[in-house]
């Protein structure tokens, strides 16, 4: 479980190789979303700086998409809910058993975080 967050964190981190991309990771989480259990697929992509962060949440009710890029252990990104179309902001920060979701993290409203881990 430990070997995922260390690979993911390793690939933000690694100095050098700016001349090529990475693979692409794809790892499951489980977590909780408006007190429902929830399940996200995520992958993540070295880039040149960067990595790219994509996935999809879905819970019984919920259905979310989301894209983000990490630079260090955290980054900006757009998810979107496909229950009513509606596309916001999120900040995505890695954990060494995950990652925190924080949506509409400059508002409007009240930032909410969620918390994913390792499956």
């Amino acid at each position: 479980m430990k070997l995922i967050a260390v690979l993911v964190l390793a690939l933000l981190i690694l100095p050098g190789s700016r001349a090529e991309a990475g693979p692409v990771l794809t790892v499951r989480y489980v977590g909780d979303i408006h007190g429902a259990r929830a399940n996200a697929v995520v992958t993540y992509e070295r880039l040149f700086e960067s990595v790219a962060m994509a996935g999809r949440i879905q819970s019984g009710s919920y259905a979310y998409t989301f894209k983000a890029d990490i630079v260090g252990n955290a980054g900006f990104g757009d998810m979107l809910d496909h229950s009513n179309s509606t596309r916001f902001r999120i900040h995505i920060r890695l954990t060494p058993d995950g990652f925190a979701l924080t949506s509409n993290p400059q508002g409007p409203g009240a930032p909410t975080t969620y918390y994913f881990k390792k499956q």
